[in-house]
């Protein structure tokens, strides 16, 4: 749960909302393409699969996030579906911001 209100606060969205919301909505335009060739990758293989993507975070801010995600198997109640960790890298990836 205090990953959940992490997440929320890196990407300017009330924790309510972010379970079961399609991240894509918070990558850029230049980043969707990555993103998903990223869930491809989750959805095809059998391990953990890392990217790093530009979202649009709070107030409007772009951020470099390092996204890890694996598959899980769904059952009859909810199909399959993956866990990913977001992890704010944008001070590694570019000192100045």
């Amino acid at each position: 749960d205090r990953a959940n209100f992490t997440a929320a606060a890196m990407l300017g969205i009330e924790r309510s909302l972010l379970v079961g919301r399609n991240l894509v909505a918070s990558v850029t335009r230049r980043s969707r393409d990555d993103f998903h060739l990223h869930l491809q990758a989750v959805f095809s293989e059998d391990k953990k699969v890392t990217s790093d993507l530009t979202v649009i975070g709070e107030a409007g801010m772009e951020r470099v996030m390092q996204l890890e995600s694996q598959s899980v198997d769904g059952d009859a109640d909810v199909p399959d579906h993956c866990r990913t960790a977001l992890i704010d890298v944008t001070q590694q990836r570019d000192p100045a911001a």
